[in-house]
């Protein structure tokens, strides 16, 4: 074999070996993206019960929920900001959540049960006065399907919390 043809064949060892490489990179960056997909979820469903707990913890927390949802018009200025501040939290963890499983990344979390819960809340009324005040700060596809969740029903927070008849449903299988 001479000089030229060792040349050549390490020119294609030499691009194969670089195809592989960019193969494997991918495969790499996939599973990160994914891994991180995962983490988000795991991060929603902490950062959802600590603001639960936070809410049940903290009464003048829980009263100005509870008076928010039955009459967001007996709410002080400063209340109201309360209010808004606590479900801006909420939203946004839920629509990283909707854009992550848009992106086909998402796992590890009913968002359709989350968006229910939304969808409780802003079928009140502080949720019918925040949420038009809310909505400009997320992404439209999120704000289209909460809008369609809420408009699936009447029925609030308070009232299926209250209700002793209700049953939760179970969780809807994802696509």
């Amino acid at each position: 074999m001479s000089i030229e043809e060792v040349g050549v064949v390490s020119d294609i060892v030499g691009s194969v070996a670089v195809v592989l490489t960019l193969f494997f990179l991918a495969f790499q960056v996939n599973r990160a993206r994914r891994e991180l997909a995962r983490e988000n979820a795991r991060a929603m469903i902490r950062h959802n019960s600590e603001i639960l707990l936070r809410l049940s913890d903290n009464p003048d927390l829980l009263d100005v929920y509870m008076r928010g949802q039955k009459s967001f018009e007996s709410l002080t200025e400063a209340e109201r900001i309360k209010l808004g501040n606590w479900l801006f939290t909420w939203v946004t963890e839920t629509e990283q959540g909707f854009i992550d499983r848009k992106q086909k990344d998402f796992s590890g979390l009913d968002l359709d049960g989350y968006l229910e819960g939304l969808a409780l809340v802003f079928r009140s009324d502080g949720g019918k006065a925040m949420w038009p005040r809310l909505k400009g700060w997320f992404d439209p596809d999120f704000c289209e399907a909460l809008e369609r969740q809420v408009a699936r029903s009447s029925t609030t927070m308070i009232e299926q919390i209250t209700d002793p008849a209700w049953q939760p449903s179970p969780p809807a299988q994802h696509r």
